[in-house]
């Protein structure tokens, strides 16, 4: 057994009136309660009587830590004097009330000010030097000399590798003296005292390195003996030095308001790289299920994990990284971790989410060599609270995407397009004023600056009041944003050495923040820079003000430069007139794209006398163009090579002699061109979409022809780049939200995925007549169409896996507008529906597989893509859709759209080629009969049942039992409870008045009851249509399936109420 006395460990335990501390001589001392300041203030609170208290207790200690580690192993060549007992306890004395005074010190100043300022006054010099060691790096790092001290080499290595007081008068002969590091300290005839301080856990703070010169008095036992004192009292009450370490959460507060992640993290950077003094400021995630680790700097990256670097290690072994050259970790990867010699701390913090690790990375410390220990006790503070508000802000934009949708990057660069295209009719300073007006009131922007480039005197240029402004290219934020074509988005100018306060000067205005955008034109040249001053709610500017200004500037970068250029060549109104109607075309967002650019080009090719033309786009996968549209009828490739059609503007009268003209085109078609134009299209962020090319006029083209060509071109390319932004969002947006839902093994199983089975909740709900799923939230509404799939057994079946299900879902999804009736929530209705007919008419025994699978797609996304309008609208305002198909347009709409779903989800991937032959017909047949005639179904159900029973296992019966299940499905709300059917009745009213808004503006006369204001029995008159149709269907289809005549007796529970409502002069629906 040990015989050495065991010494007990302090302990602290709450009192009524402060903190009573307990030592193991049994001695204490009642503190009162901390006031949450940094350090705690012994001496203003003790009495002299506590005092004694304290000094007697110490007294004791400070003899236990003597006998029991004897730390103290002067090294000094002198011979010493030995104090005597007398002087012994007088020295002791002295420690402790230097103590004492440096208590009173820290009420003043830091601990390390304190310490430098009560040494240097005690031992009468002004050479001491606080080393304090750096958390986890390894290193002894001094403030005032900025100088980092390796732990293991020299004097001070010693001091704190054998946690000994040292001192030497003459140092520069003692063995562990080393010329590299010590000379910097205590030069030659320099004396030495190196005095190591501990906290109470034994763990090292400080190593203080004290210098007397050659005329100093040399050092002693009886400072030995003061030290020891000094250090033991520093020693027991450390902890109120040090445990109290508090950072103020205010350093962050901007963050903890809800925002975008992109809003976030400039916050983020700024206060963090402020309050740790660095260039750098990361947030590392890592999902330990998905293997997948994702940077979130200035922009949010993917990270492989096998080339993470530093930050890659201390995530996978959640261990705290610190190093004052990052260089010197052995995990380190200059591709991520850059190529300076700079410091790096990496923090990992483990989420509430259990199987998700944050790192907080900091790197390149500013005037300091070394990342210290109160920078990790600062991080340690602030992770938690800093992961509440980024997971947050996550939520946030999840929920707000899904609330949006990607159909509004469509709408809203679609109404910015229409909205500059139609200001190009005035002139330019209008335009101008427009865009900016435009960009600072949906950006929130205090104030919105439009700078133009002056090449000829290399300046960028403003007018403010009448006033010109001028900079040079290379100034300031504005001229960065101008030579590199990037934004930039600063939470803080300050923060930003390239800021130029020259404006702010000349308008007497204190510019914050700013949002600073390139304009491009369509050769991708930089035209100008807008920036944005100061949002209005004191937030950084956040993406959505990125994807607004952007979508507003591209199209007055592209299409006002050409137009201007155009304007120029003095152009006849005839052409004029082309360019505005091709803006009315592609401003109707209409989705078959080919057949807009085919009309517009018709024109164009009219209009220059021309005898053919070709688009083709480059493919998003292999290195090729694809057909995009042409007149020309037969044997054009789909596919060409991309030198066949070169990606600059080019006019050519002589094709044939032309060095760069290729014949592949010619070849394949049987023709000869002779003379051509061609312009290419660019997308905003610089990628190429494609090439335009007009062939064979008979006098050849002039420089006029290609203006017009651009023009037209800069036109076309908006709703391509839109329709591909928009596919790319789906895509990026479906992989987030599958991966909530679908783990990766569940991935290829033909189940449902746990996370997507009904609670019991739901399942109680979605097998309700009274259903609703605008009640639900906008994801889980996926469930029902999992549910509907897998209740008979279909994603078996036909190999459909769970991810491919969902990818369908969210395609399908990601297709329907945002209008009031006609959208996914609807379909979800309508689908849910279906499901209770299907179970209630026992259906299962009477379809087939392939009927089963088709009727439920049919219903599910038989109003894919409505645009809330009616076939009426389509046919009088002449759109390309009703151009494409005279005959039920919005319903082959919808089923064009479809194709690309399905084609795009692969759902019918696995399925053999007679069961998807069969399948389509019927999902074709379904959907077109969607606005069939209701006498034409009656006529057809009468002829089934006027022999009797129906035969089911007749094809033809099936098909109109299926064409009524789609059509009753379609009106289905108009059977659920009063409050839905109320509200999907309103949403339908709505949608009528959209329309009628938009005919009146066209100047065509709408259906009265399409109009808003008008007497309410014209919507009235409108409601009982919809339901004396929907009381037809509902018989005809009981004549079938008997079990279905409930379906009349909840239509008629409506239709009374509105005859009740309408008796009382109410309105047919509560909100009209």
């Amino acid at each position: 057994m040990d015989a050495r006395p065991r010494r007990e460990r302090r302990y602290s335990q709450q009192t009524g009136s402060g903190i009573k501390l307990s030592n193991s001589l049994g001695t204490s001392l009642i503190l009162p309660p901390s006031t949450g300041r940094s350090n705690t203030k012994l001496s203003n609170s003790l009495s002299n009587q506590r005092k004694s208290q304290v000094i007697f207790g110490l007294t004791k200690e400070i003899q236990a830590a003597q006998q029991e580690a004897s730390i103290i192993i002067p090294v000094s060549h002198q011979p010493q004097t030995e104090p005597t007992p007398t002087q012994k306890d007088q020295n002791k004395q002295k420690g402790i009330e230097l103590f004492d005074d440096f208590l009173d010190l820290t009420h003043q100043m830091d601990t390390i000010d304190a310490l430098k300022t009560l040494l240097s006054q005690h031992f009468s010099t002004k050479n001491v030097y606080v080393f304090e060691y750096a958390g986890s790096s390894g290193v002894l790092y001094c403030q005032y000399a900025n100088k980092v001290m390796p732990c293991t080499t020299g004097l001070l290595g010693y001091s704190y590798l054998n946690r000994q007081i040292i001192f030497d008068n003459s140092p520069w002969t003692n063995q562990y003296y080393d010329k590299q590091y010590d000379d910097k300290f205590c030069p030659i005839d320099s004396k030495v005292f190196i005095l190591p301080l501990f906290n109470s856990f034994r763990e090292m703070k400080y190593v203080i390195y004290i210098i007397r010169d050659k005329f100093g008095e040399p050092f002693n036992n009886f400072d030995m003996q003061i030290a020891v004192s000094f250090q033991n009292c520093f020693h027991h009450f450390s902890e109120y030095l040090s445990s109290n370490h508090y950072v103020n959460i205010e350093t962050i507060s901007e963050a903890f308001r809800i925002m975008e992640i992109g809003q976030f993290l400039v916050l983020y950077q700024r206060s963090m790289k402020k309050l740790f003094n660095c260039k750098t400021a990361e947030i590392w995630k890592f999902d330990e299920d998905k293997q997948k680790i994702t940077l979130y700097s200035s922009k949010v990256q993917n990270i492989d994990r096998d080339k993470a670097g530093i930050v890659g290690v201390s995530l996978f072994s959640h261990q705290l990284v610190n190093s004052h050259i990052q260089k010197l970790v052995s995990s380190y990867n200059p591709d991520v971790d850059g190529t300076e010699d700079q410091p790096i701390l990496s923090f990992p913090y483990q989420s509430k989410k259990m199987k998700t690790w944050y790192s907080f990375v900091f790197r390149a410390k500013i005037d300091c060599p070394v990342f210290t220990s109160n920078d990790e006790a600062n991080i340690r503070q602030l992770a938690p609270y800093i992961i509440i508000a980024f997971e947050n802000d996550e939520e946030f934009e999840q929920t707000k995407s899904q609330n949006t949708g990607t159909t509004s990057i469509r709408n809203r660069s679609s109404g910015s397009f229409i909205e500059v295209a139609e200001k190009l009719r005035g002139p330019s300073d209008k335009l101008t004023s427009y865009v900016i007006d435009q960009i600072q009131s949906q950006c929130c922007a205090t104030k919105v600056i439009l700078l133009q480039c002056d090449n000829e005197r290399g300046q960028l240029y403003t007018f403010v009041d009448g006033k010109r402004f001028e900079m040079t290219m290379r100034s300031g934020i504005a001229g960065k944003t101008y030579l590199t074509g990037q934004v930039y988005n600063i939470g803080n100018v300050l923060d930003d050495p390239e800021f130029d306060s020259s404006f702010d000067n000349m308008m007497n205005f204190k510019t914050l923040s700013v949002l600073s955008i390139p304009i491009f034109d369509q050769r991708k040249n930089v035209i100008g820079v807008v920036q944005l001053l100061n949002r209005k709610d004191n937030r950084p500017f956040s993406n959505d003000d990125i994807n607004i200004a952007t979508s507003f500037l591209s199209v007055y970068g592209v299409v006002s430069d050409n137009w201007f250029l155009y304007k120029q060549e003095q152009t006849t109104e005839g052409r004029n007139t082309i360019i505005m109607r091709s803006v009315s075309r592609v401003s109707r967002g209409s989705t078959n794209l080919p057949e807009v650019l085919n009309g517009i080009l018709q024109e164009v090719k009219a209009e220059l006398n021309a005898e053919r033309f070709y688009v083709y786009v480059k493919d998003n996968i292999e290195d090729h163009l694809n057909l995009f549209t042409t007149d020309v009828e037969e044997n054009v490739p789909p596919h060409i090579p991309k030198a066949t059609l070169p990606n600059i503007s080019r006019i050519t009268n002589d094709a044939q002699n032309d060095k760069m003209f290729s014949a592949i085109l010619d070849n394949a078609t049987n023709t000869k061109t002779n003379s051509f134009i061609s312009t290419p299209m660019y997308r905003l962020d610089g990628k190429f979409i494609g090439v335009i090319q007009i062939c064979n006029a008979p006098h050849g083209f002039d420089i006029k022809d290609l203006r017009l060509l651009q023009v037209i071109g800069a036109i076309c390319t908006h709703p391509i780049e839109v329709k591909d932004l928009s596919q790319e969002a789906v895509k990026g947006e479906m992989q987030t939200t599958m991966s909530k839902f679908i783990s990766e093994t569940e991935m290829n199983e033909f189940s449902i995925p746990h996370m997507l089975v009904y609670s019991k909740q739901e399942d109680t709900e979605a097998n309700n007549l009274e259903f609703a799923s605008y009640m639900w939230d906008y994801d889980t509404t996926f469930k029902v169409v999992f549910a509907v799939f897998n209740q008979f057994n279909l994603m078996k079946k036909f190999q459909i896996t769970a991810s491919t299900l969902f990818n369908f879902i969210f395609e399908a999804r990601s297709e329907f507008q945002i209008v009031p009736f006609h959208n996914f929530y609807l379909a979800i209705d309508q689908l849910q529906f279906l499901n209770i007919l299907i179970n209630e008419g026992n259906l299962e025994r009477i379809l087939q597989p392939t009927e089963f699978l088709a009727l439920i797609i049919a219903t599910l996304c038989h109003d894919m893509g409505h645009d809330g309008v009616d076939n009426k609208y389509l046919r009088e305002t002449n759109s390309p859709i009703f151009a494409a198909f005279p005959e039920y347009p919005n319903e082959n709409h919808h089923f064009v759209i479809l194709i690309e779903v399905i084609k795009r989800s692969g759902l019918f991937n696995n399925i053999n080629l007679q069961d998807t032959t069969a399948i389509w017909g019927v999902i074709r047949d379904l959907i077109l009969s969607s606005n069939c005639d209701p006498k034409e179904l009656q006529k057809e159900t009468n002829e089934i049942v006027m022999n009797g029973p129906p035969d089911m296992q007749n094809p033809r019966t099936r098909k109109v039992l299926m064409r009524l299940l789609v059509n009753i499905c379609d009106w289905s709300y108009s059977m659920r409870s009063w409050d839905v059917c109320d509200k999907w009745s309103f949403n339908l009213f709505a949608e009528h008045f959209m329309q009628g808004d938009l005919m009146t503006e066209l100047g065509l006369k709408p259906d009265e009851h399409y109009l808003r204001g008008k007497p309410v029995e014209k919507q009235k008159e409108t409601v009982w249509c919809i339901e004396e149709e929907l009381i037809r269907l509902t018989t005809l289809i009981s004549k079938i399936v008997p079990d279905f005549q409930f379906l009349e007796v909840a239509a008629l529970r409506n239709i009374d109420r509105r005859k009740e409502r309408y008796i009382k002069g109410a309105p047919v629906c509560t909100f009209i």
